[in-house]
């Protein structure tokens, strides 16, 4: 999903937010299929139905425009690329540390770790 437009679901489900703005567009590109592929494998895992709404939700943010900047904060996140769970129904973020790669390899990490309680929880910046 685009977080310039976010789906309501934002609001409710903890939902992973990757942030791309001002990044070259072949690794904007690159980091958007490795999301995607990650999302197509969780959704694939909780055994998501057509027209139903998912445990976990993936957005990412290309450009700073709508909502992205304000989710981007919310996220406390700074700089490109950016990688975190935004729980707002629970009042927390979950962010990926700066150092961390971020690849398909990074992003399966950092959302299994999510799912299995592995991450510490922030409130919401």
């Amino acid at each position: 999903h685009d977080l310039a437009r976010p789906i309501d679901e934002i609001n409710t489900v903890p939902s992973v937010c990757l942030f791309l703005e001002g990044l070259p567009p072949p690794q904007q590109h690159q980091l958007f299929g490795s999301l995607m592929h990650v999302a197509q494998e969780v959704h694939a895992e909780l055994g998501r139905k057509d027209g139903e709404v998912p445990a976990i939700i993936f957005f990412v943010g290309v450009t700073s425009s709508g909502a992205t900047p304000q989710v981007r904060e919310l996220c406390g996140l700074t700089a490109s690329p950016g990688l975190a769970v935004l729980d707002v129904d629970k009042e927390k973020r979950f962010r990926l540390a700066s150092d961390k790669e971020l690849d398909i390899d990074g992003i399966r990490d950092f959302v299994a770790a999510y799912r299995s309680g592995q991450l510490e929880a922030e409130p919401l910046g």
